[in-house]
Protein backbone atom coordinates (compact mmCIF):
# COMPACT_ATOMS: atom_id res chain seq x y z
CA UNK A 1 0.00 0.00 0.00
CA UNK A 2 1.25 3.47 -0.85
CA UNK A 3 1.96 5.94 1.92
CA UNK A 4 -0.43 8.85 1.98
CA UNK A 5 -0.51 12.17 3.75
CA UNK A 6 -3.98 13.40 4.68
CA UNK A 7 -4.99 16.84 5.85
CA UNK A 8 -8.24 18.73 6.31
CA UNK A 9 -6.40 22.08 6.41
CA UNK A 10 -7.46 23.92 3.24
CA UNK A 11 -4.56 26.40 3.34
CA UNK A 12 -1.97 23.64 3.72
CA UNK A 13 -3.59 21.61 0.94
CA UNK A 14 -3.62 24.64 -1.37
CA UNK A 15 0.07 25.24 -0.69
CA UNK A 16 0.99 21.59 -1.22
CA UNK A 17 -1.10 21.33 -4.37
CA UNK A 18 1.05 23.96 -6.10
CA UNK A 19 4.00 21.56 -6.45
CA UNK A 20 2.50 18.19 -5.48
CA UNK A 21 -0.30 16.23 -7.08
CA UNK A 22 -3.48 15.80 -5.11
CA UNK A 23 -4.29 12.09 -5.01
CA UNK A 24 -7.93 12.42 -3.90
CA UNK A 25 -10.46 14.23 -1.77
CA UNK A 26 -12.36 12.23 0.84
CA UNK A 27 -15.28 13.00 3.09
CA UNK A 28 -14.23 13.56 6.68
CA UNK A 29 -16.36 13.80 9.78
CA UNK A 30 -19.27 16.21 9.64
CA UNK A 31 -18.72 18.91 7.04
CA UNK A 32 -14.95 18.33 6.79
CA UNK A 33 -13.14 17.15 3.71
CA UNK A 34 -9.76 15.42 3.69
CA UNK A 35 -7.14 16.12 1.02
CA UNK A 36 -4.94 13.14 0.22
CA UNK A 37 -1.41 13.44 -1.19
CA UNK A 38 1.23 10.82 -1.96
CA UNK A 39 3.75 10.97 0.88
CA UNK A 40 7.22 11.77 -0.44
CA UNK A 41 10.35 13.32 1.00
CA UNK A 42 9.68 16.59 -0.84
CA UNK A 43 6.09 16.65 0.45
CA UNK A 44 7.31 16.19 4.03
CA UNK A 45 9.79 19.05 3.54
CA UNK A 46 7.03 21.27 2.15
CA UNK A 47 4.81 20.49 5.15
CA UNK A 48 7.64 21.35 7.54
CA UNK A 49 8.30 24.61 5.67
CA UNK A 50 4.61 25.51 5.84
CA UNK A 51 4.30 24.97 9.59
CA UNK A 52 7.64 26.66 10.32
CA UNK A 53 6.52 29.68 8.27
CA UNK A 54 9.44 29.20 5.89
CA UNK A 55 7.28 28.48 2.82
CA UNK A 56 7.58 30.87 -0.07
CA UNK A 57 5.01 30.87 -2.82
CA UNK A 58 3.88 33.21 -5.57
CA UNK A 59 0.59 34.68 -4.32
CA UNK A 60 -1.38 34.14 -7.55
CA UNK A 61 -0.33 30.47 -7.59
CA UNK A 62 -1.59 30.02 -4.03
CA UNK A 63 -4.87 31.80 -4.79
CA UNK A 64 -5.45 29.70 -7.94
CA UNK A 65 -4.69 26.48 -6.07
CA UNK A 66 -7.12 27.48 -3.32
CA UNK A 67 -9.80 28.29 -5.87
CA UNK A 68 -9.27 24.97 -7.68
CA UNK A 69 -9.55 22.95 -4.46
CA UNK A 70 -12.76 24.71 -3.48
CA UNK A 71 -14.15 24.04 -6.94
CA UNK A 72 -13.30 20.33 -6.62
CA UNK A 73 -15.04 20.18 -3.25
CA UNK A 74 -18.24 21.72 -4.59
CA UNK A 75 -18.22 19.59 -7.76
CA UNK A 76 -18.01 16.42 -5.69
CA UNK A 77 -20.65 17.73 -3.27
CA UNK A 78 -18.64 16.47 -0.35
Amino acid sequence: MKNQYKTSDLSLAAYLNIDHDLDSIEKGEGQKVVFVFMETTSLKEAIDDFWRRKALVEPASFFNSLKNLKSMIYQKRI
